[in-house]
C-alpha cells in the first residue's frame, strides 16, 4: 500500500506541476492556512505567484493522509475545469459548504481510483469534518 502511495504521489507531483503548481507534503500533522489549521490546501496560480497544493501527514496513516490528497486534487481538477462553485464560493459559507460537499464525494472517486477504499472509518470522517462546517 504505502509503495501504492509514493507512485501516487510522484504522479500527482508531475501533473499539478504541468499547471503551475507544487505539491508540498508538510510533515506537520496540521498546516497552516491564512487563518485556520487544516489537514490541507490547494490555492490556485496567479498572474504573479505559482500554485500551491499542501497535504500535512503528522502521524496520520497513509490511508488517511491520500485521502485528504483526493480531497486536494478534487480542489485542482474543479480549478482546472473552472467548475462554478469553485470559481464562486470566494468566502460565501452557503457556497462553501456546497463545495465541500461536493468535493468529498469527487475525492471519494478518486481515493477509490487509485486503488484505496473508502473504510466507514474515513466515510465518517468526511461527515465529521462536513459537520463542522454547517456549524
Amino acid at each position: 500500500m504505502r509503495k501504492r502511495a509514493k507512485l501516487i504521489l510522484r504522479d500527482v507531483r508531475e501533473k499539478v506541476a504541468e499547471h503551475g503548481v507544487r505539491l508540498v507534503i508538510d510533515r506537520k500533522p496540521k498546516c497552516w492556512i491564512e487563518y485556520e489549521h487544516c489537514d490541507g490546501y490547494f490555492k490556485a496560480p496567479s498572474k504573479t505567484r505559482k500554485g500551491i497544493m499542501v497535504v500535512a501527514i503528522g502521524k496520520k496513516r497513509h490511508v488517511e493522509y491520500m485521502w485528504d490528497l483526493a480531497h486536494e486534487v478534487a480542489h485542482f481538477r474543479q480549478w482546472l475545469r473552472k467548475d462554478r462553485l469553485w470559481s464562486q464560493y470566494n468566502r460565501n459559507e452557503d457556497l462553501y459548504y456546497k463545495l465541500e460537499k461536493k468535493t468529498e464525494k469527487e475525492a471519494e472517486r478518486i481515493f477509490e481510483s487509485w486503488g484505496f477504499r473508502a473504510s466507514d472509518r474515513l466515510k465518517k470522517r468526511s461527515k465529521k469534518y462536513l459537520k463542522t462546517l454547517e456549524e
